[in-house]
């Protein structure tokens, strides 16, 4: 029973971070997808027809680029953030467990 807390913390921590990953991993691709798609939307409307849409898809393009270069940075920097305070609070308990070990045993 040594380790107890802190191995079930560890886990669920664990758990929650690859929860966390994965549902940015899937957001990051359906919105570079959503991207790619209308880029080729936008870039065949561009050199085969023109349609009065064209403004319109246009508009769309430039939003879903900034959008897409937006997120990746916020990304990028909560995924810092998220990863320092984990790793700050997992070295937190596992210095502070043997103070506390006489109440987990």
């Amino acid at each position: 029973m040594r380790y107890t807390f802190f191995s079930y913390t560890l886990l669920s921590y664990t758990l929650l971070s690859y929860t966390l990953l994965s549902y940015t991993l899937l957001f990051y691709t359906l919105l570079f997808y959503t991207l790619l798609f209308h880029t080729l939307l936008f870039y065949t409307l561009l050199f085969f027809f023109y349609t009065p849409l064209f403004f319109f898809y246009t508009l769309l393009f430039f939003f879903y680029t900034l959008l897409f270069f937006f997120y990746t940075l916020l990304f990028f920097f909560y995924t810092l953030l998220f990863y320092t305070l984990l790793l700050f609070f997992y070295t937190l308990l596992f210095y502070t467990l043997p103070i506390f070990y006489p109440f987990l045993q």
